[in-house]
């Protein structure tokens, strides 16, 4: 395999090709305007799926983000950050 360097642009350009994340609890909020503070018009069972699904989304991003946090720094030298000079 060739030396390939992945720059941020790359980086950026294929975290924004992602799809958004298809979650019913979203289509739900934005379908069915709560007035008040428990949403009506929605079925329990729909709504407990709601639920369900966005919080195992919350801990697969838990979960990402523990991965995440032990990976190795790679310092950026092709972006020129002036605000931390010294």
């Amino acid at each position: 395999m060739p030396n390939q360097s992945i720059t941020l642009e790359h980086i950026h350009d294929s975290l924004m090709a992602l799809p958004p994340a298809g979650l019913l609890g979203m289509h739900l909020f934005q379908t069915h305007a709560a007035v008040n503070l428990f949403p009506t018009g929605i079925a329990g069972e729909q709504l407990v799926n709601a639920v369900t699904e966005l919080v195992a989304y919350g801990e697969r991003c838990r979960a990402a983000l523990g991965h995440l946090s032990h990976l190795t720094p790679i310092p950026l030298t092709s972006i020129s950050a002036l605000e931390f000079g010294l």
